[in-house]
C-alpha cells in the first residue's frame, strides 16, 4: 500500500510543485519570510505577544520543513513483530 505521499508524487501536478519549492527564488523568499517574522517577535509589547509570534513562526519554519520535502521519498518504516510492538 502506498503512503499519501508517494500517491501524490504520482499525480501529473506533482512534478510541478517539486519544481517549485526546490526553485532558489521560492526558498529565498522563505527565508525572508521566516527572518521578518523572526524580527517582528522581537518587538513584541508584551510576553504573550511575544509568545504567539514564536508559535507563528515555529508553525511556518515547520510548514517550508514541509514543503520542501516533498519531493524526497519518504523512508520505508522498519518491519517490527507483534511482539516487539507490545514490548514497552
Amino acid at each position: 500500500m502506498d503512503s499519501p505521499k508517494t500517491r501524490f508524487l504520482k499525480t501529473p501536478h506533482a512534478s510541478q510543485l517539486v519544481e517549485l519549492v526546490e526553485h532558489p527564488a521560492f526558498i529565498a523568499g522563505c527565508d525572508a519570510a521566516l527572518l521578518e517574522m523572526t524580527l517582528g517577535c522581537s518587538f513584541a509589547e508584551n510576553p504573550n505577544r511575544a509568545s504567539e509570534a514564536f508559535y507563528r513562526v515555529e508553525g511556518a519554519r515547520l510548514f517550508i520543513a514541509y514543503l520542501t520535502s516533498i519531493g524526497r521519498a519518504d523512508k520505508p518504516a522498519p518491519k517490527r513483530t507483534m511482539k516487539e510492538n507490545l514490548e514497552p
